[in-house]
């Protein structure tokens, strides 16, 4: 049998539009003052170190509002001005 590392995919185009998904339908429940609880039964560690760079140095086209906060918690996890180096994963985001 083969093991599945998930820190070795973490980041990748589908891990980060699997995330952005993510942070976008959470956003969208939370409209409504009901509250909502998430339960994570595959997630992996909940922040990766490893440079996603692509996304980060695109993140000026990436102006529209459905992206706005997710790159803020991009942001807010890693030094301004430097490379994106910490990465959230799926139990961050909840």
């Amino acid at each position: 049998m083969l093991s599945y590392l998930h820190a070795f995919h973490a980041g990748n185009f589908a891990d980060v539009q699997k995330h952005a998904g993510l942070y976008l339908g959470l956003t969208m429940m939370q409209v409504k003052a009901s509250p909502i609880a998430c339960f994570d039964t595959h997630a992996g560690s909940a922040e990766y170190d490893l440079g996603i760079q692509t996304l980060w140095r695109d993140r000026d086209r990436l102006a529209a509002p459905d992206w706005a906060g997710f790159l803020s918690i991009l942001a807010d996890r890693n030094p301004a001005g430097g490379p994106l180096r910490i990465y959230p994963g799926s139990p961050a985001w909840m």
